[in-house]
Order: C-alpha cells, then sequence, then structure tokens
C-alpha cells in the first residue's frame, strides 16, 4: 500500500478536489506525521509553520 492509498490521504483529496471545483481554488497537501511537523527543521515545515492556514483541529 502507498501513502497515496492511505484512508487520510483518499479522504483530503476528495474534499480538495470538491473544493477546487466548487470555488476555483487551489489547495495543496502534503501529509506528514505530527512528529514530523513538531521536530523536523526543514525548510518545508518551517515554511509551513510560519505561512500555513489551518482548516480542522481536532
Amino acid at each position: 500500500m502507498s501513502k497515496n492509498d492511505l484512508p487520510e490521504v483518499i479522504f483530503l483529496r476528495n474534499i480538495i478536489t470538491e473544493l477546487g471545483l466548487e470555488y476555483g481554488v487551489l489547495i495543496s497537501v502534503y501529509p506528514i506525521s505530527e512528529r514530523t511537523f513538531r521536530h523536523v527543521k526543514s525548510p518545508l515545515v518551517l515554511n509551513v509553520k510560519r505561512e500555513g492556514v489551518v482548516v480542522w483541529r481536532r
């Protein structure tokens, strides 16, 4: 099973497709673990922390 077949990714892909078609927007998703988000200091993660938009909270 690839990462693209995980239930969470399929769920996100379906929502992103619906929103994109309805509102004419492009939404980028790069699924990573919470551990990676909290501890990795890569340029991508740092940029997401600085510029990302929260669309859902637990």
